[in-house]
């Protein structure tokens, strides 16, 4: 179930209802649609319900929107990448999954119903598009998908009107390839699907994330599992295309190949390494 702006509703409401729906059905999922920290403090200060996240989460729920950081997100990532906004967006990251019930309770996303297209905000560059969707669906947490993105639509329909996404003709798409992101969205999926394959085959433990500073213009987060490290590069400008990575020289196995938003996965495929840093122009995966 998905609970529309969640924070407005008393969490003994909550606690109660989602209790009496997990007695029926104890493997029910619920998703809350919690709200910025702005809201939720103007909400307080006129004496109105203003939940907390850790009270919702108290309550029941298994997932909360990524709201919480959805300010410094904004200003991270509207071009030009700025190093002061990049590094607070990155230092809210680690300091929220070090206190999430779960390490994956949030639910990740670039854009929703109530918030302006990526296509639009990245100012049309397909490189950003492309890197802080991975980016987002390699975090840990659920994944979101607006209905448009994978067109790389621009506008954002209504709510209340007839609004539908403008979907290209049936005649200029590309026969077998679908919209223009349908791939690139699909293997972003086979990469999540990789992950949790990986995450399958190990305890709660062994597991850890981390976002490391952005250096040579570029994103790096890594997945510990077990004795196994998953890193994601996705780059946030054109030039340089040799990105630092925290790997000793050497060859390393690629989850996603270089071009992997037009062809298919290739595990067999390898990341070289030397001097500390990777070639790479689009988002890439290493398994190390």
């Amino acid at each position: 179930f998905r609970c529309d702006v969640c924070s407005l509703v008393p969490a003994s409401f909550w606690r109660y209802a989602i209790q009496a729906c997990r007695n029926l059905n104890p493997d029910l999922v619920f998703l809350g649609e919690s709200v910025e920290p702005g809201f939720l403090m103007s909400r307080r200060c006129r004496e109105l319900v203003g939940e907390s996240e850790a009270d919702l989460y108290a309550a029941g729920f298994d997932y909360l929107y990524d709201y919480d950081l959805w300010a410094d997100w904004k200003r991270a990532a509207k071009p030009p990448s700025r190093e002061k906004q990049m590094s607070t967006y990155i230092d809210a990251l680690n300091d929220q999954l070090r206190e999430l019930p779960t390490l994956g309770a949030k639910l990740r996303f670039t854009e929703n119903h109530d918030n302006q297209r990526t296509m639009d905000r990245m100012g049309g560059s397909e490189m950003l598009f492309k890197s802080w969707s991975t980016f987002m669906a390699f975090l840990p947490g659920a994944h979101l998908i607006y209905a448009g993105q994978e067109v790389g639509a621009r506008e954002l329909p209504s709510l209340f009107d007839w609004d539908p996404v403008q979907w290209p003709k049936e005649n200029s798409v590309e026969p077998g390839r679908a919209f223009r992101y349908s791939e690139f969205f699909a293997h972003l999926n086979l990469m999540r699907n990789e992950l949790s394959n990986l995450l399958a085959n190990s305890s709660e433990k062994e597991r850890g994330f981390l976002v490391l500073p952005v250096e040579d213009g570029a994103l790096v987060a890594i997945w510990r599992i077990g004795e196994k490290a998953v890193i994601l590069v996705a780059p946030l400008v054109a030039e340089p295309t040799s990105h630092s990575v925290p790997l000793e020289d050497g060859q390393f196995s690629a989850l996603l190949d270089k071009s992997f938003a037009t062809d298919l996965v290739a595990l067999e495929n390898f990341h070289h390494v030397s001097n500390g840093k990777v070639n790479m122009t689009t988002p890439c995966l290493i398994l190390a």
